[in-house]
């Protein structure tokens, strides 16, 4: 698996019963400090269950491993951290468990329609914004052609190596070109991106 040198220790959160002796299989290899976690919680209790995690994970890089029909925690997960969540299949487990290293943050592609769709309703107070973004307003106005090209296909919901495939690009050279972003936007993660573009669209109207 890939992992990344630089991070000492990955946490992961699971709603799955079944599914910790498998994360740790995964992991076995790996040089990081792995911890499992098993949180039996519904839709309702997540905010309260995130407070009440240990604090020394706060230094981890964290991973959620949640059901498909589990979307609506996703919100509440990215609210006050920034995290990786994939889903819990245990099919693609392995596959998204590299991913989530290796991309973090990491959204899954069962979780990104969901959320975006979200972002775009609520972004012009509850009106639905399903347009394509403006790039005429700062800090978008400044943004080079593939920024632009980029941000576009996140505001769509395609992950990164649809947008590689879509922008003839390398996965290498997306993955540059989002960091760039986020640092351009002072922005955690991709659904901040997102959720910039909306702001930016709206103070425009």
């Amino acid at each position: 698996m890939t992992v990344r040198p630089n991070v000492p220790q990955i946490a992961v959160i699971t709603t799955h019963r079944s599914l910790p002796p498998a994360i740790k299989r995964h992991f076995k290899k790996s040089p990081q400090t792995i911890t499992v976690h098993f949180l039996n919680l519904k839709s309702k209790d997540v905010a309260f269950s995130i407070d009440d995690l240990p604090e020394e994970l706060n230094d981890s890089m964290i991973i959620w491993a949640i059901e498909p029909g589990e979307s609506a925690l996703v919100n509440s997960i990215l609210k006050d951290y920034e995290a990786s969540i994939i889903s819990s299949n245990k099919d693609t487990l392995c596959e998204e468990l590299d991913n989530a290293v290796t991309y973090h943050p990491y959204l899954a592609l069962t979780f990104q329609k969901p959320i975006l769709k979200y972002v775009q309703k609520h972004g012009r107070k509850g009106e639905e914004n399903e347009g394509a973004p403006s790039f005429t307003q700062k800090p978008f106005s400044t943004f080079n052609q593939t920024e632009k090209e980029i941000v576009y296909y996140l505001f769509n919901g395609y992950k990164t190596e649809e947008i590689a495939n879509k922008a003839c690009i390398s996965v290498h050279t997306v993955n540059n070109n989002i960091s760039r972003i986020k640092k351009k936007l002072r922005v955690k993660n991709k659904i901040e991106i997102v959720k910039r573009v909306v702001e930016v669209n709206r103070a425009s109207v």
